[in-house]
């Protein structure tokens, strides 16, 4: 699986010989096992992506009020949102998976018994995961990332993307042309 498919999940997970690992799901509904660790995989990601994940985690932060669950974008098109997916065994093991909530179906509540699952994330593709945060909790994550994204596609918007510019220059010149060619001035 590459990144360029839809992301829908890094999920934590332990491998057969203890150490941290990773499932990644795809909007699709395939899901690969990955040797490195959620947070190897989402600094891969960032690198792909090109961006700055701790001036992303400070900046979009800064603009929710918050230091902890911070969503972050790296593109038009993917935010993930973190959600506690585990109950982490290790200290250093994390116990976050991050999320895309545009491939998130719903939330339900566990049942009593199933604790201490409280949650269940379900994705496009068909799958369900569990998650230790109640589901109020999770849908007010999975729209705070909604709000993180209409604000980065607002600042992208804003700066130019390439494309953006080159078809502005590309109608301001045909404007000026316009202009010269009625003999008056721009």
């Amino acid at each position: 699986m590459s990144w360029e498919e839809e992301l829908a999940a890094l999920v934590p997970c332990y491998d057969e010989n203890g150490g941290n690992a990773t499932l990644i799901y795809s909007a699709g509904g395939a899901v690969e096992a990955d040797r490195r660790s959620v947070k190897a995989n989402l600094r891969r990601l960032a690198r792909f992506y090109q961006v700055d994940l701790e001036a992303a985690r400070r900046r979009y932060g800064q603009y929710l009020g918050r230091a902890q669950g911070v969503p972050l974008p790296f593109s038009l098109s993917l935010v993930l949102v973190p959600v506690k997916m585990r109950v982490p065994v290790g200290k250093n093991d994390g116990a976050d998976g991050y999320v895309n909530p545009g491939a998130v179906q719903g939330c339900l509540e566990a049942d009593p018994g199933e604790e201490p699952v409280r949650s269940f994330l379900l994705l496009k593709g068909g799958h369900r995961l569990p998650c230790y945060l109640k589901a109020d909790t999770v849908n007010r994550r999975l729209k705070t990332g909604l709000l993180v994204h209409d604000h980065y596609r607002r600042e992208v918007a804003l700066k130019g993307d390439p494309p953006y510019w080159s078809l502005l220059e590309r109608i301001l010149e045909l404007v000026i042309k316009k202009g010269s060619s009625n003999g008056r001035a721009p």
